[in-house]
């Protein structure tokens, strides 16, 4: 009985050592019959080790507008490495835009700011972490973003939709103009012609509106647009208006609208103009006849001599005295209706024509013989040629262009023109020996000779 005690005492002993040597954190040692040895009751610690990100270039976003919104998601596989295949997340490190997001599951969202986006391009940094060890160890990387290289230009649409316009001095033309960009960036608007004209100038005949990017040209054509100096010059100008956007990347965008500009005339100047050259032409007209009149009227003393001459015969004598006799120059150059009175206009017509009958009298030259007396006699009768010739025609001048509204006819013109030269001419007629007027001609003076003046 009492050895198999001893044995049981010693067995329970044993089953209690095994026990604590695995419940012990640490080593323990077990005795074998021959020697003592030490035996590890865990596995040994194992060293972690940090991600490791394997793109060392930054990842590239691309931006065509500050508004637009860009996401890009990290792939998963490819992109980094871990030894010990921890869970991984994706965080921030830049912390200054509000618009940039990162998912822990490695989403990225980006808006940039206006003044964001002109700034790119710039770095962001990010960083992969561990989300299960106590360590948290981490990898960090970083974001380029730039702008796109197919930055969208600006676009240009106008109101009325037309690249032609004919035109007059005097239009007005009123153009609105929309000016979009996809990126919204736009830098500057502005207008232009292909060639400038002086004092034109399209860009500051724009106009802002209170809507963003809207714009008016509004353009009243000045009448002295088209310059006509000569006769063969064109009656118009043509050229091209130009309206041109620019954005931040210099990316331009045109339209560009061809413009005739017909010549036209500005009557309320036109007729100060005319009226002027009308009454240039009455005033012209007058001082000739007064200066012929005087002339006429400073030979009757010596026509009067010429009529006691006998060898004229009695009709030279008869049409000269029909010539000095009037007093008035209406009589002079229309004569009168009497059976008494040669009329002046015939008397004219015969005493030149006894003039160069008489001259063929009997082979002799008449004006040989009597060369003095033939100069007077031909100046006399070329001065009663004009009188008439003047007055008849300033006076059927007065009458039909004393009115502003037929002034402003093509005739009126011509006829000013062919009055002009006529006067011209007779002023330049030294033979007529016509002398200065002592006073200048005053509207009373015009008045004398042509009452609807």
């Amino acid at each position: 009985m009492k050895i198999l005690l001893l044995l049981f005492g010693f067995f329970s002993t044993y089953s209690q050592s095994d026990t604590l040597k695995t419940a012990l954190p640490d080593s323990v040692k077990t005795l074998e019959p021959s020697k003592a040895v030490v035996v590890d009751s865990v596995p040994p610690m194992i060293h972690n080790h940090a991600p490791v990100l394997l793109r060392k270039e930054p990842e590239l976003l691309w931006f065509n507008h500050f508004r637009q919104v860009v996401t890009f998601q990290f792939p998963t596989k490819g992109f980094y490495r871990d030894e010990e295949n921890h869970e991984l997340a994706f965080r921030l490190v830049s912390k200054d835009f509000a618009g940039i997001r990162l998912s822990p599951e490695g989403l990225l969202s980006a808006q940039l700011s206006l003044v964001e986006y002109q700034k790119l391009p710039f770095l962001i940094d990010y960083e992969i972490f561990e989300t299960n060890t106590p360590e948290n160890l981490s990898a960090k990387g970083q974001l380029l973003l730039r702008k796109a290289k197919n930055d969208v230009p600006p676009s240009i649409n106008i109101y009325p939709k037309t690249l032609k316009y004919s035109i007059e001095e005097g239009d007005s033309v009123a153009i609105r103009i929309v000016v979009s960009d996809l990126n919204d960036d736009l830098k500057e608007f502005e207008a232009y012609s292909s060639v400038q004209f002086g004092r034109f100038n399209p860009q500051k005949l724009i106009q802002k509106t209170g809507n963003s990017n809207e714009y008016w040209f509004k353009w009243l054509v000045p009448y002295d647009f088209v310059l006509i100096r000569n006769e063969s010059d064109d009656k118009k100008r043509t050229f091209q208006l130009i309206f041109e956007a620019k954005d931040e990347t210099d990316s331009t965008n045109k339209v560009a609208i061809d413009v005739d500009v017909f010549d036209k005339l500005d009557w309320g100047l036109e007729d100060k103009i005319r009226l002027q050259d009308y009454e240039k032409v009455v005033f012209g007209a007058t001082e000739t006849l007064e200066r012929m009149e005087n002339k006429f009227s400073s030979m009757k003393k010596e026509i009067s001599k010429l009529l006691k001459n006998k060898k004229f015969g009695n009709a030279l004598k008869s049409s000269l005295n029909v010539l000095s006799s009037s007093s008035f120059i209406r009589e002079k150059v229309l004569g009168k209706d009497s059976p008494e009175t040669t009329n002046w206009l015939d008397a004219t017509d015969i005493l030149q024509n006894e003039i160069r009958t008489t001259s063929n009298d009997n082979g002799l030259a008449w004006q040989k013989e009597y060369p003095e007396e033939f100069d007077k006699i031909k100046r006399f009768t070329n001065i009663v040629t004009h009188l008439k010739t003047v007055f008849v025609d300033s006076e059927q001048f007065v009458g039909r262009y004393r009115k502003t509204e037929n002034r402003r006819t093509d005739g009126f013109i011509a006829e000013r023109e062919a009055l002009q030269k006529s006067i011209s001419m007779i002023l330049r007629d030294s033979s007529l020996e016509l002398l200065p007027l002592a006073q200048p001609i005053a509207e009373n003076n015009v008045k004398r000779f042509f009452g609807e003046f």
